[in-house]
């Protein structure tokens, strides 16, 4: 039997929980509806994302990749929006004690039943299009939909596994941050840093900035940036008015918003920038 026949087995057999149920319900369900744990890839998914319109947002993305340092780098950026009056989403995986520590909003965890409400808003989308997720696909979604019924200022969400495949890499992130390259998860993404590092740096966009927490770098990275040079900006989100960042000057913030067609963000640098920057933390454009 192969995992797509598996697959609509198991969605065939797993019932939704009924009204009423609680978040320990829906986790158990969540970890039942598709044949594996781990199935990278984005085209499954992305109808359903479709479905729930979630695939475009309004405020800006910051995706965090990277080996180690993901979560206390989105908790950091995360902590600097909320501090400068920003509304914040945040969102983080795995949890250490509860699954709500994975999706904050305004650095208050979701409760327990926005997260049914979310979990019953992918399940319909889910159910309509005939489809199985696994339970990272399907709490990825729901944190996209709490963040967009929250209306916020910037969502910033961490990557699960790689880059490239992984579900968080639905949305085109506006400021992609590589926190570095180890060996990890060799089964799903490769057995060398080259590999490893191609894959986390699929989640860089064209005329977007990317932000390098170390120097010590395999070349795909470079090569992936540079692949991304060549191909079209994201044209699928139009927004008016001018994007404004946390000012050092501090003062009351400016809610961030667009202009224009956000995948045309005026930024110009080499394919080159990334050899050239500077130590520590370094910011380039791939375009």
């Amino acid at each position: 039997m192969n995992s797509v026949t598996a697959g609509h087995d198991q969605l065939n057999a797993a019932t939704s929980p009924q009204p009423g149920a609680d978040l320990s319900t829906w986790l158990a369900y969540l970890n039942q509806i598709h044949v594996t744990a781990i199935d990278l890839g984005l085209e499954r998914v992305r109808p359903v994302a479709e479905a729930l319109g979630v695939l475009n947002p309004i405020p800006p993305v910051i995706m965090v990749a990277g080996t180690n340092g993901k979560g206390s780098t989105t908790a950091t950026i995360a902590a600097i929006y909320h501090a400068a009056g920003y509304r914040t989403g945040l969102y983080q995986s795995p949890h250490i004690l509860k699954f709500n520590e994975r999706i904050r909003i305004n650095q208050q965890m979701a409760t327990n039943q926005a997260l049914i409400e979310a979990f019953q808003a992918v399940e319909h989308a889910r159910l309509q299009c005939n489809l199985t997720l696994s339970f990272f696909e399907m709490t990825t979604l729901a944190a996209f939909w709490l963040f967009q019924q929250a209306q916020l200022d910037v969502w910033i969400v961490e990557v699960g596994l790689g880059g490239r495949l992984d579900v968080v890499n639905l949305l085109d992130a506006d400021v992609a941050v590589l926190t570095n390259v180890g060996l990890d998860h060799t089964e799903w993404l490769g057995n060398t840093l080259a590999k490893i590092g191609f894959e986390k740096a699929g989640i860089f966009r064209a005329q977007k900035p990317v932000v390098l927490g170390s120097e010590m770098l395999p070349s795909t990275v470079q090569q992936q940036a540079s692949e991304t040079c060549t191909r079209s900006p994201p044209a699928s989100r139009t927004i008016s008015s001018a994007v404004v960042w946390p000012s050092r000057t501090g003062g009351t913030p400016k809610r961030p918003s667009w202009s224009g067609n956000r995948g045309t963000t005026a930024m110009s640098c080499s394919c080159g920038c990334a050899r050239s920057a500077s130590a520590n933390t370094r910011a380039t454009s791939t375009d």
